[in-house]
C-alpha cells in the first residue's frame, strides 16, 4: 500500500467526516449522556478484547493511561461543546494538538532525524498557513450573529493541549510496545471515568 492511501483515509475520515457527523451529534439533547454511552461502549468492547487476548494487566504504565483517558474524556467533550458553537472556526483552530505532538515527539523523542530539509520546510510552510489563517478568522470585524463566545476559544485550547501531549505519549507508548489491547482498555476506561464526571458536574 501507498504511503499516502493511510493518510488520505485519515485526512478524510477525521477532517471531513467526522467533523460533519459530529455537528449533527452534538446540536442534538443530553451531549452529556450520550458521550458516557460513546465511551463506555468502547470501553466495554476494548476490556474484552484485552481479556480475550491475555493482555488485561494493572502496572504503572496501565494507570498512567487511565489518567490520561480520564483527561481525554474531558477533552472530546470540549471538542464537542466547541463545535457545537461553530464547525469552521474550530477546524481553524484545531491545529495546535499536532504542533505540541510534533514538538514534543521532535524534542523529547528525538524524531528530528526521520525529516529532511523538504519535510522541514513543508512542516514549517503548512503551520505558517494555518497560523495566518487563525489569526486572520480571529481578528476580523464580526458581523451580526457572527459574534463567537470566548468559552469557544476556552474549549479548543484546553482541548488541543490534552490531545497533544496524548498524541505525544501515545507514541511514546508505541516506542515502548505497550500491548494495543493493554492500551485501549486502559485509554477508554479511564474515558469514562472522565466523562462521568462531567456529567456529576454539570
Amino acid at each position: 500500500m501507498a504511503w499516502y492511501v493511510p493518510v488520505f483515509l485519515r485526512v478524510l475520515v477525521a477532517n471531513v467526516i467526522h467533523p460533519s457527523i459530529s455537528k449533527h451529534v452534538v446540536m442534538k439533547h443530553s451531549l452529556q449522556k450520550r458521550h458516557l454511552f460513546n465511551f463506555s461502549f468502547c470501553s466495554l468492547v476494548a476490556i474484552s478484547i484485552a481479556v480475550a487476548c491475555g493482555q488485561l494487566s494493572l502496572t504503572t504504565t496501565t494507570l498512567f493511561i487511565f489518567c490520561v483517558g480520564v483527561a481525554n474524556g474531558w477533552a472530546a467533550y470540549c471538542q464537542w461543546k466547541a463545535l457545537g458553537i461553530s464547525l469552521s472556526r474550530n477546524s481553524l483552530f484545531t491545529f495546535w494538538d499536532d504542533i505540541i505532538a510534533m514538538s514534543l515527539s521532535y524534542y523529547l523523542l528525538n524524531e528530528g532525524q526521520f525529516l529532511n530539509f523538504q519535510g522541514k520546510l513543508g512542516i514549517i510552510l503548512s503551520v505558517a498557513a494555518v497560523t495566518l489563517f487563525a489569526f486572520r478568522d480571529y481578528c476580523r470585524k464580526e458581523g451580526v450573529g457572527d459574534k463567537v463566545p470566548s468559552r469557544f476559544y476556552f474549549y479548543v485550547g484546553l482541548y488541543s493541549v490534552i490531545w497533544g501531549v496524548a498524541t505525544f505519549l501515545m507514541r511514546k507508548w508505541g516506542v515502548e510496545k505497550v500491548p494495543i489491547s493493554t492500551f485501549l482498555a486502559s485509554w477508554y476506561t479511564g474515558g469514562v471515568f472522565g466523562i462521568a464526571l462531567d456529567v456529576s458536574l454539570l
